[in-house]
């Protein structure tokens, strides 16, 4: 049903060859989009029929309603002598104006004057068809068009959810950054401590176990003269007992200093196992904090990438909402083109209105002096006859008296 291109331009703009719809087909279509039209008015058009369905085509397919092209005419004919003289025919011209620029832009190029005034059945039907069609392509576009509008809204929406999102991250990857940067030295120096009770407590382990070393050391040593002394009570004399006893007092006083120097190295490793109990405790604090650190350092990493994320998505949006902008722009533009060429027409159709109002008031006074040229030469031409009548009325009287006599002659004549 929709148009057909034709290679064919005027004033650099295409034309289309439209199909000429039948007239139950075109009855149809005129009802479905809310025409109102009959089949006695398809077939029989008058002038006023034909002005009120464009007046109903320019307030569908433009919007351009009745009331504005009567506040232009009014405002026209506020300037104007006799204002009532011109108001229908204005009135025409407007509509012929607004008709005539929505026929070019449906591709129709002969669009007339006549159409208005003087409608026939078949430039009706070929009009009413390219209305039709352009209608019917306008009806399937303007889904589109609203789908396009309220994806652009849900884009806007989403772009200021996604804002507001991304303002709330910031704020506490700030706070996270500033709450780091505030314990930094805190956390240095607790490193720094766990660093070193790290080596004091492998210098203390080191002592300990040498300690230990020398402890068992002992110990098997202690063990070795008990047995000897046990050998020694079994297998020698009383005199060797005596002698042995007396070395062995030596020996115990010297083992008992022993004993008593291991006492005082084992309070020392208790000492260093405490020691040892609090800085292993310092390391799972230590740990512990290392820990927190890695899960906020992990936590800061995801919070980042969020952030890009959030950064990419807000870069995408934007370049869709220019895309969007500088479509928008582009309908604006030509929008405003498309106002600057009506008031340019309107100017130029008011130009020519008073040039033509100007060359009617000089017809009329035309007329009114031809009007009374004629008055003057009827009267001139009633004088005329009147002299003529009274003229032959003489001639008659002259007539008659001749006739008398020529008949009193021949009286005489015969007598």
């Amino acid at each position: 049903m929709y148009a057909a291109r034709r290679n064919q331009t005027a004033e650099s703009k295409v034309f289309y060859e439209v199909p000429t719809l039948s007239n139950t087909t075109l009855l149809r279509c005129l009802r479905e989009i809310q025409l109102p039209f009959t089949e006695e008015d398809l077939m029989k058009p008058t002038a006023q029929s034909t002005q009120y369905l464009f007046e109903r085509c320019l307030d569908l397919l433009m919007g351009v309603h009745t009331t504005q092209i009567e506040e232009v005419r009014d405002k026209m004919l506020q300037n104007v002598e006799h204002p009532e003289v011109h108001h229908d025919m204005l009135g025409m011209l407007l509509l012929y104006d607004r008709m005539s620029k929505l026929m070019l832009e449906l591709g129709f190029a002969d669009f007339n004057f006549r159409d208005i005034t003087k409608p026939t059945h078949d430039r009706i039907v070929k009009i009413l068809s390219a209305l039709v069609n352009y209608a019917r392509f306008r009806e399937e576009r303007l889904t589109t068009f609203e789908q396009i509008s309220a994806a652009g809204d849900e884009i806007a929406m989403k772009r200021a959810n996604l804002e507001q999102i991304h303002e709330e991250t910031s704020a506490k990857l700030n706070q996270l950054k500033e709450k780091a940067k505030a314990e930094e030295p805190e956390t240095k120096q607790k490193e720094a401590e766990n660093e070193e009770y790290g080596r004091t407590l492998r210098d203390q382990k080191k002592n300990a176990d040498s300690i230990h070393t020398q402890y068992q050391e002992l110990k098997a040593t202690q063990h070795h003269l008990r047995d000897e002394m046990a050998n020694a009570k079994l297998t020698s004399s009383i005199e060797e007992e005596s002698q042995a006893a007396t070395e062995n007092e030596a020996t115990v006083r010297r083992l008992q200093a022993k004993i008593d120097t291991i006492s005082a190295i084992l309070e020392e490793v208790n000492a260093c196992n405490r020691l040892l109990s609090d800085c292993e405790e310092g390391i799972k604090n230590y740990e512990t904090l290392n820990r927190h650190n890695a899960i906020n350092e992990e936590k800061i990493g995801k919070k980042e990438l969020d952030m890009q994320e959030l950064q990419n998505k807000e870069q995408y949006l934007t370049r869709m909402l220019n895309n969007l902008m500088q479509k928008m722009a582009k309908l604006e533009q030509q929008q405003e083109k498309k106002r600057e060429n009506v008031q340019s027409d309107m100017n130029q159709a008011q130009q020519e209105y008073s040039q033509t109002s100007s060359e009617v008031s000089k017809m009329q006074q035309q007329m009114s002096e031809i009007q009374a040229s004629a008055e003057l030469l009827d009267q001139q031409i009633n004088d005329i006859k009147t002299s003529l009548e009274v003229d032959v009325s003489n001639l008659q009287s002259e007539y008659d008296n001749l006739k008398a006599q020529f008949e009193s002659y021949l009286s005489e004549m015969k007598l």
